[in-house]
């Protein structure tokens, strides 16, 4: 079985290296690694010529943003099994080894996730406190309590199913990932591990939001009107938690906008879901 590992790459030439590395480390050797280069302009590039593994293909093409790059991959992958991975995270050697044996032990999903650790200031801990091996029972309620997620680095998910999702969704370039995850569940059925696969540095992938475009973001672009209650109230109360964070750095133009966007109703909501995913 063919695991086609998809890195987008943009001028990550302090990371990539380590995260290729990691990559080559792997205890299942079934893969090939496509490096979607998105016009870097520094010497990132430079570094991943300096490996000469036959696993490796670069595709090079103009900048168009981490959705359509990761999307670019997933159309000119081999393998009938996808693993994204940023250009500045690490997985363990056991990554796709894990995936693998779950798959095996749980053959009727289409997406196969493992925990992972966030690294903040130093300080490492496992990010997922689901602790059942199996598949995900009510997946979209359990998104909204936070009990079970997948980020980029910590899941593998069917090619077939991945196209017929819809892909990343190219006009956000902040929480397409998340919108992704939240389709997905609502459509195609989940298996998890706990088994730690993977890191993710906190410091290293944090925005400065004074610098995003509103409008390029999953809570302008989520709806309300969703027919699933639980992935309304994981909508609601994601939305809450990002207007929180504008007002604390002081961006209330992100704020006003996306109220006149979307209603000072979905903030009453938001706020709801959010408390409620509190104490449920």
């Amino acid at each position: 079985m063919i695991i086609s590992v998809i890195i987008p790459l943009y001028n990550k030439e302090k990371y990539i290296k380590n995260t290729i590395l990691s990559v080559l480390s792997q205890t299942y050797q079934d893969y090939e690694l496509l490096i979607i280069n998105d016009g870097s302009t520094d010497n990132s590039l430079d570094c991943v010529n300096s490996f000469s593994d036959p696993r490796i293909r670069v595709i090079n093409k103009q900048n168009e943003g981490v959705s359509a790059t990761r999307n670019r991959g997933a159309k000119e992958a081999k393998g009938e099994w996808l693993f994204f991975l940023d250009a500045d995270d690490y997985i363990y050697p056991c990554c796709l080894e894990e995936l693998v044996k779950l798959k095996d032990e749980y053959p009727l999903a289409t997406l196969y996730s493992a925990n992972y650790c966030w690294i903040k200031d130093g300080v490492k801990k496992a990010h997922i406190k689901l602790e059942k091996k199996g598949y995900v029972d009510g997946a979209l309620r359990k998104l909204w309590l936070r009990e079970w997620e997948f980020r980029i680095g910590s899941f593998m998910v069917s090619k077939q199913s991945f196209i017929d999702n819809g892909m990343f969704d190219t006009k956000m370039s902040n929480g397409e990932d998340s919108m992704m995850m939240c389709q997905y569940v609502k459509n195609y059925s989940c298996a998890y591990s706990p088994v730690l696969i993977m890191d993710y540095v906190l410091d290293a992938g944090v925005l400065s939001h004074n610098r995003i475009d509103i409008t390029k973001t999953i809570e302008w672009h989520i709806s309300f009107q969703e027919g699933d209650k639980y992935l309304k109230l994981f909508y609601g109360s994601m939305f809450f938690r990002r207007i929180v964070l504008y007002t604390i750095h002081g961006d209330l133009k992100h704020v006003c906008s996306l109220i006149k966007r979307h209603g000072l109703f979905s903030v009453i909501f938001s706020a709801y879901s959010f408390v409620k995913s509190l104490i449920s």
